[in-house]
């Protein structure tokens, strides 16, 4: 007995792949997605990827926040073509000081992330010793500037950075 496959057209995939994005359990149902077929794979990524937000806030129940950015770092770094799906990317590292930007890949992965749209990079406001220009590693720093040159860019977004300077917000 022979299973009979059939191919979806394009238009269907996508529209299949816009209505699981919807879900509330977007990740999971997005994943499964990407195992019905090799057709549903790049959409699905595509939009896994798309917007990437560390909130930097310990939830009950749901990891340390740092686990799931190393995870997510790994993912980007092993398999680049995933780095070109992203679009979005926000760390707004509240309650970790500089623990996600000091990770000495981080350069590395923001560097892969060419095609962004929006960067978000935000410190605890009056908390000291996060958040200072001065502190971040010269690699980082070029990584900054660099997104910031970015024709793709569109929305910009520095919080609560010390000594920022001028030529990365102009």
């Amino acid at each position: 007995m022979s299973l009979a496959t059939y191919d979806v057209p394009v238009d269907i995939i996508e529209l299949i792949i816009d209505q699981a994005s919807l879900q509330d359990n977007q990740f999971s149902t997005l994943r499964a997605c990407a195992l019905v077929g090799r057709d549903f794979v790049r959409p699905s990524q595509r939009r896994i990827f798309r917007s990437i937000e560390f909130k930097g806030q310990h939830v009950y129940g749901h990891g340390d926040p740092l686990d799931k950015y190393l995870r997510m770092q790994d993912i980007l770094i092993s398999t680049p073509e995933l780095a070109l799906y992203v679009r979005k990317f926000v760390l707004k590292d509240k309650t970790m000081g500089l623990r996600l930007v000091t990770q000495p890949l981080f350069p590395i992965l923001l560097g892969k992330l060419e095609r962004l749209t929006t960067f978000v990079l935000e410190f605890q406001r009056y908390k000291s010793g996060t958040g200072d220009w001065d502190q971040f590693s010269p690699a980082l720093k070029q990584t900054l500037i660099d997104t910031c040159q970015l024709s793709s860019i569109g929305q910009l977004t520095f919080k609560y950075i010390k000594n920022l300077p001028p030529h990365c917000v102009t």
